[in-house]
């Protein structure tokens, strides 16, 4: 319930969420939602609400519809409950059966036809470091998971997460450590390359958010203060029309989520992302509560109401970008949005921050119908290019290739954007041709990859460590701490006209691996004009 709150003609707070005690006569009355006190989110009285949250967006929900338009389908005037989800019988290569075994048994095995018109679950977790290598499947412990696994023996968090699905009538689940043939590469890429599909025709995903690894479980005691904390609500006391006494709580602001498990453990991690905002619905197990979202919003266990609006960490955000029907906002939603966020996110193997994405790309993919380039798309590349790293400190270099230099892949560190195309940036570059070497996936790794371009370049500036303002005024290197080089090559890719003049440039170096071809150093802006000495050349960079 909202209250709408007015002052004088201007409207202070348009929408105060409101809530009261359980037992208040107002929430039988009128329907005030009642705050629940929070003890254990793996007991018993905690899953009956989950189970409450499923069976209504089961039932008033269309979260079951496709998050974007299949392939080769033509995209409805309509919005996006209008498509419908002929993807909803697919299922995982492998799933663990939890009513494997009969006569009470807990135990469970890996399967790999389940039985037709089954439900199954996906869980969102991290390994950890020591992850117990009986339950990882490799191409020697296949055998043994196929034929029975010990309940009790399982990592604590599987243990949860298939209690979990038992209490809310769901046969399967899929957990990627146990439905992935981790020392089989070919398994491994082609599993990647489906993630898409299973995470978002799971019926539910369970997310461990607060563990930091296996053995962490998802259930935990809730050991906080209980009520309504008098700082977050104002208490306003009334007497109803019938005599009773009532007394409501008006939250001044939202501690709910998404700001609560936005930033716990797990949405931390890359590989989560995409698993969150690919999912109809989720449940996330916190420090605090258990929390309910799926695409048409959030819920908590203590029942307090969520106002805040939708991030790019949230289905429903995704929803939003869905609804427009600019290939460009898509574009823009790719680049300021969901990579900003996601290229933040840390991850064990940097080697898997494109595998990481490739389920969203493929996604974008559909509406872009544009040739994916190592997280980027051919698309608006000219501007998207302009990437630069968000943090001044450094990291170190990979050891392994991961992207082409141009790519904002390539680095492992959060990124954003200087241009933003709109009518005052004019366009100085044109992007000839471009190409990746892919490994399997077209949306996955790489092996190598270049563009070539043909642009204003001004060659041999120098030293990097003293540039006039005339000449530079902002210099951001893609490894900051590292000593600068003599020289640096500047490529101009756009110009701002208004409301002030200022040029963006690619700034290069020659490769060591080829000196005819540049390699990305990082970004750089003039403020009054460009340089006096440049020529139009056709260079590649890789």
């Amino acid at each position: 319930m909202y209250l709408r709150v007015e002052s004088g003609t201007h409207i202070k707070t348009p929408f105060v969420p409101v809530i009261t005690q359980e037992g208040d006569p107002a929430a039988v009355q009128y329907g005030v939602p009642t705050f629940r006190p929070v003890t254990s989110s793996g007991s018993q009285g905690t899953l009956s609400i989950a189970s409450s949250w499923l069976k209504h967006c089961v039932e008033k929900h269309d979260c079951h519809k496709s998050l974007f338009v299949p392939r080769g389908k033509k995209c409805p005037d309509s919005d996006l409950s209008e498509v419908v989800d002929e993807r909803s019988t697919i299922f995982p290569t492998r799933l663990l059966d939890l009513q494997a075994f009969n006569g009470g048994s807990l135990d469970i095995r890996l399967v790999e036809k389940p039985a037709s018109g089954s439900l199954y679950a996906t869980l969102s977790h991290c390994w950890g470091v020591n992850c117990d290598a009986r339950y990882q499947a490799t191409k020697s412990t296949l055998p043994a998971l196929r034929h029975r696994m010990g309940y009790a023996e399982l990592p604590k968090t599987y243990r949860d997460a298939i209690s979990v699905c038992r209490s809310l009538g769901i046969r399967y689940v899929w957990i990627d450590s146990l439905c992935i043939i981790q020392d089989s590469k070919e398994d491994w890429a082609s599993e990647a390359a489906k993630m898409a599909d299973v995470y978002s025709n799971s019926h539910l995903t369970i997310s461990a958010d607060w563990s930091t690894n296996s053995e962490g479980g998802c259930f935990r005691l809730i050991d906080r203060p209980q009520g309504i904390h008098p700082e977050h609500a104002i208490r306003i006391s009334s007497v109803l029309s019938n005599g009773e006494r009532s007394c409501l709580h008006f939250y001044r602001y939202c501690s709910t989520p998404p700001g609560l498990f936005n930033y716990t453990h797990l949405a931390s991690r890359a590989w989560a992302y995409q698993e969150r905002i690919l999912s109809r619905r989720n449940l996330h197990f916190t420090q605090h509560q258990l929390f309910w979202e799926c695409r048409k919003g959030f819920a908590s266990e203590d029942m307090v109401p969520d106002c805040s609006e939708p991030s790019p960490l949230t289905p429903s955000y995704l929803l939003n970008i869905r609804a427009t029907k600019s290939a460009e906002q898509h574009l823009q939603s790719w680049c300021y949005q969901i990579i900003s966020h996601y290229s933040d996110a840390k991850i064990t193997f940097p080697t898997d921050r494109l595998p990481a994405v490739s389920a969203l790309a493929k996604h974008f993919a559909d509406e872009l119908c544009s040739p994916y380039l190592a997280g980027l798309w051919l698309e608006g590349l000219w501007y998207t290019l302009s990437w630069y790293r968000r943090e001044r400190q450094s990291t170190e270099r990979p050891k392994n290739y991961i992207a082409p230099s141009w790519s904002w892949a390539a680095i492992n560190a959060g990124v954003f954007w200087l241009m933003v195309p709109s009518g005052d940036i004019v366009k100085r570059v044109e992007i000839i041709d471009a190409m990746v070497d892919l490994v399997g996936d077209p949306f996955g790794q790489v092996s190598h990859g270049w563009i070539r371009v043909t642009g204003l370049l001004v060659e041999n500036v120098s030293p990097l460590t003293k540039f006039p303002k005339a000449v530079l005024d902002l210099i951001l290197p893609d490894y900051p701490l590292e000593p600068p080089p003599e020289k640096v090559h500047c490529l101009l890719l756009g110009e701002r006209t208004f409301p002030y003049i200022r040029n963006y440039y690619l700034l290069l170096v020659i490769s060591s691996k080829d000196l005819n071809v540049y390699e990305r150093y990082g970004m750089g802006t003039t403020e009054f004009g460009t340089f006096e000495h440049w020529q139009e050349k056709t260079i590649t960079i890789i």
